[in-house]
């Protein structure tokens, strides 16, 4: 069977437009063609106000009702049935959906109790729930451990109390890309009788979801890091949903979360989008020869297992380079790879990346907590290369290639 970005590369238009690598995509991927298509058609065809009796807006309510089921297939695989769409909220960013979560949730607490973030999270998960310590709250950190860069489920247990509210955490760090077992996460937080709030934008781009069997309480990612749109998916489960307070106009406030939580309506065309995502990941499932939802994901990790791993094999064949993270591919460690070199800033370094044909960047990536708990200056940060499953092995051989001439310079 052919390699798979040979089967997909034609699928990604702005991929056509230049010659440099793409190793940027944790910041953003390409969109591929069929969300493109698809926001264009709904532009074209139906770009009123949901709800009215006309046609063509019963047509657009049709095809934010679709999009809000193939958001619910990407959160939940087959167990997508059991997603009320009424749960599903669609905002500009994941930042942006964070901050009114906070925003709804925050009037059912009082002065005196907690909520727990952490140092190592990008700072969309960190910023919302620290603003409300002036609303009386008291903010506690889970920190990583500086030596292993780890974070350790039992440094969080130590820090649950009866004050505990709600738990943040990331699924996967943009910097280090390590999963976390946020299955156990979550059942941890429950059991401690406080909410869960997990950002997925460094996991989704990468691996089928299941926020049901991770029983997370609220699980949000950008689909613009997901080759869609640029918007973003906030899931809450049904318990935890009710509890949210409305953001929405006066007379919204015994609606759904979906709407109470979205003040002003959301961008419907890119929302639309969705559609054209989950069209083109069951394109990519038959082309791979299993028509189903889960094939496709499998596809692209077991791809970009490959890929992380040569990348990681030239990084770490260098003594005078410092892989941020493990320096080995495994099933928990996703092609997100970010490292320093002696001599070297980070920012010259990435620049000249650029020069030879490689497209990546420096920088803490909003995450500047954990930057300087791995002991680096967070303004010149890292260098970061984030691949996604239409990257090639040749490009990683460019990479290679480039490292070696600029840190021989």
């Amino acid at each position: 069977m052919p390699e798979l970005p040979d089967l997909i590369r034609a699928e990604f238009p702005s991929l056509a437009h230049s010659e440099l690598a793409l190793f940027d995509n944790a910041g953003g991927t390409a969109p591929c063609r069929a969300v493109i298509e698809t926001i264009s058609r709904y532009q074209h065809e139906c770009p009123v106000q949901l709800g009215a009796d006309y046609p063509m807006s019963v047509e657009a309510t049709r095809r934010l009702e679709q999009a809000s089921r193939d958001a619910a297939v990407m959160l939940a695989g087959d167990d997508a049935d059991s997603i009320d769409s009424g749960n599903i909220v669609f905002g500009s960013s994941t930042t942006d959906l964070i901050g009114k979560l906070a925003l709804a949730l925050a009037p059912q607490w009082s002065a005196g109790d907690e909520v727990i973030v952490t140092n190592f999270d990008h700072e969309a998960n960190i910023g919302a729930w620290r603003r409300l310590a002036d609303r009386g709250l008291t903010v506690r950190e889970w920190q990583i451990d500086s030596e292993t860069l780890r974070a350790d489920p039992a440094a969080l247990k130590a820090l649950l109390s009866t004050k505990t509210r709600l738990v943040a955490f990331t699924h996967a760090s943009n910097i280090l890309g390590e999963a976390l077992p946020i299955g156990e996460l979550c059942a941890m937080v429950r059991e401690a009788g406080a909410l869960s709030c997990v950002d997925g934008v460094g996991y989704a781009p990468h691996r089928s979801l299941n926020v049901t069997a991770w029983n997370c309480d609220f699980y949000v990612f950008s689909l613009y890091k997901v080759f869609g749109p640029h918007c973003a998916i906030l899931y809450g489960r049904d318990a935890a949903m009710q509890s949210t307070g409305n953001l929405n106009h006066e007379f919204h406030r015994a609606a759904s979360p979906a709407l109470r939580l979205a003040p002003g309506a959301f961008p419907y065309e890119l929302a639309a989008g969705t559609s054209g995502l989950m069209h083109y990941l069951m394109q990519l499932a038959r082309q791979v020869g299993d028509a189903t939802y889960a094939s496709a994901w499998r596809k692209i990790q077991t791809h970009e297992h490959e890929l992380a791993q040569l990348a990681l094999n030239a990084l770490s064949a260098r003594s005078d380079v410092r892989v941020i993270g493990a320096a080995t591919a495994t099933a928990n460690r996703l092609p997100i790879i970010s490292f320093v070199a002696e001599g070297h800033s980070s920012a010259a370094l990435a620049r000249a990346f650029i020069e030879h044909g490689i497209a990546l960047r420096f920088g803490h990536f909003y995450a500047p907590r954990l930057v300087r708990a791995c002991g680096l200056d967070p303004d010149d940060g890292v260098v970061r290369l984030s691949l996604a499953h239409y990257n090639t092995r040749e490009e990683i051989g460019r990479f290679s290639d480039a490292l070696d001439q600029l840190l021989a310079a």
